[in-house]
C-alpha cells in the first residue's frame, strides 16, 4: 500500500499491475497520474482509498483497465475536469461516504475506445455523476443504495443508449440534452 500524505501534483506514480492500493491521505489539488508497470494489459487494476474527506482535482491512469474508488473512510469530491485512462473500462465505487465527481468527466482516452462502465452497486452513500456522452466516456451507471444523482448532459457519441440502473436509493436521473 502506498500512502500519499502530500499533494502529488504533476507526478507520475508507477505501481504494480494489479492489487495495488493507494491511500489518499492528503487532498490532491493538481494532476496526478498512476501508471501500471506493464503496458497495455486489459486486466490491470488499482484501488484508491481515503483517510478522511478529500478534495481531488485531476486523476489520470495509464495502462489500468479497472479503477476502484473506496470512500469508506472519507468522502471524495472531484474539482477537476478529468478522470481518465488510456485503458479505462470500469470504475468501481464502494464505501459509505459520498463520491461527487462534480464536472469531472470519466473517460477512456484511447481513439475509438468503448464507453466506460461506472459500477456503484456496492456504495451505501450518494454518487453525483454527469455523463457527457463524448467518445469513450461513461455511458453505463449501476447505482447502489445511496441517493445517487446522475445527469445525462449530451447525446451519446457511440450511438448506443445510456444505461442507468438505480437500486435502493431515491435516485435522481436528469436528462439535460
Amino acid at each position: 500500500e502506498l500512502s500519499l500524505a502530500v499533494t502529488a501534483t504533476g507526478r507520475t506514480i508507477t505501481l504494480a499491475d494489479t492489487g495495488e492500493n493507494v491511500e489518499l491521505a492528503a487532498d490532491q489539488t493538481g494532476t496526478v497520474t498512476f501508471a501500471a508497470a506493464t503496458t497495455t494489459n486489459t486486466t490491470n487494476s488499482v484501488s484508491l482509498t481515503t483517510t478522511a474527506a478529500r478534495a481531488i482535482n485531476i486523476l489520470s491512469f495509464t495502462d489500468y483497465a479497472t479503477v476502484t474508488l473506496d470512500s469508506s473512510d472519507g468522502a471524495m469530491t472531484f474539482g477537476g475536469a478529468t478522470f481518465s485512462g488510456d485503458q479505462l473500462a470500469t470504475v468501481i465505487l464502494t464505501g459509505d461516504n459520498a463520491i461527487d465527481f462534480g464536472a469531472a468527466v470519466i473517460s477512456n482516452t484511447t481513439t475509438d475506445a468503448a464507453a466506460v462502465v461506472v459500477n456503484a452497486s456496492a456504495m451505501t452513500a450518494a454518487v453525483d455523476l454527469d455523463m457527457g456522452g463524448g467518445a469513450g466516456e461513461a455511458e453505463t451507471f449501476i447505482g447502489g443504495s445511496g441517493v445517487d444523482t446522475i445527469t445525462l448532459t449530451a447525446d451519446s457519441d457511440s450511438g448506443d443508449a445510456y444505461s442507468v440502473t438505480t437500486n435502493a436509493g431515491a435516485d435522481v436521473v436528469s436528462v439535460n440534452l
